[in-house]
């Protein structure tokens, strides 16, 4: 176990998560973290909240520590993989410890409930209903057109605004509707720098390839249209990656439409 001096402790926040409620730490410190095999290393500086919780555990690595580390967990396999000095790094698990330290979670848990004798005679509480964010009379939309004709495109809008906000908004939505994207082609000579973007892949990791996934007859027409409505504007351009390859995913929109992610 680690030995930190409180001198050695830098000023932090209360967290949550790891226990139950929120835990006070006692302070913050940064420390190297290495994970290594014969042929390969890989160290960063990770911030720990050393705090007093009753875990099973000496230090916990989040989210963000696996991030800094570029890691990918397999839960399945109990094991974790990231890019190293000279390839790929896997660090597997005690499956023996693994074991172990989930039973002691789960007693801990159990001690925390109440028994079943205790809750059978406890009065039933009223089930919990979600806040509501917006009412129904405040969620309904209704479509505006922004030209004379009414036969062009349109904007959704809310049904509950006032008539003077609703006027000013419908006059702006028609001066300014040249600065919006209907179609594919509007997107033709915005500035690449302010639209384009690229992945931060770690040269050292080797690209992946997936396997190609079947979609439905509908799923597959969708994303066909859609594709040749952005090689028709000139958006995307085909190319040929042998050894890199995402599949399309169709999402949903909340207004029940589709859009493509590529």
């Amino acid at each position: 176990m680690l030995q930190v001096p409180y001198d050695q402790l830098a000023p932090t926040k209360p967290f949550s998560g790891v226990t139950r409620g929120s835990a006070n730490p006692l302070g913050q410190v940064r420390l190297p973290v290495t994970f290594s095999t014969r042929d390969h290393y890989r160290t960063e500086l990770i911030d720990f909240d050393v705090a007093r919780i009753d875990l099973p555990y000496n230090a916990i690595l989040g989210y963000p520590a696996l991030a800094k580390f570029m890691a990918a967990a397999h839960p399945g396999y109990n094991v974790i993989k990231m890019p190293g000095s000279g390839g790929i790094i896997s660090v597997a698990g005690d499956t023996r410890d693994a074991v172990r330290v989930l039973k002691i979670m789960f007693k801990a848990v159990a001690a925390l409930r109440p028994s079943t004798r205790d809750a059978s005679k406890a009065p039933e509480a009223a089930p919990v209903k979600k806040k509501q964010l917006f009412s129904q009379d405040q969620a309904k939309t209704k479509q505006v057109p922004v030209d004379d004709g009414g036969l062009g495109p349109t904007v959704t809008i809310g049904t509950g605004l006032p008539s003077e906000q609703e006027e000013e908004l419908i006059g702006f939505l028609w001066g300014n509707k040249d600065v919006f994207a209907w179609e594919a082609s509007d997107l033709v000579g915005v500035p690449r720098d302010v639209i384009e973007h690229h992945l931060m892949v770690c040269p050292n990791a080797h690209p992946v390839k997936q396997k190609a996934r079947w979609q439905a007859q509908e799923k597959q027409t969708f994303i066909v249209q859609e594709v040749r409505k952005l090689q028709g504007a000139g958006v995307i351009l085909e190319v040929r990656h042998p050894d890199w390859l995402p599949n399309p995913v169709i999402v949903p929109k909340k207004g029940g439409s589709r859009c493509q992610n590529r």
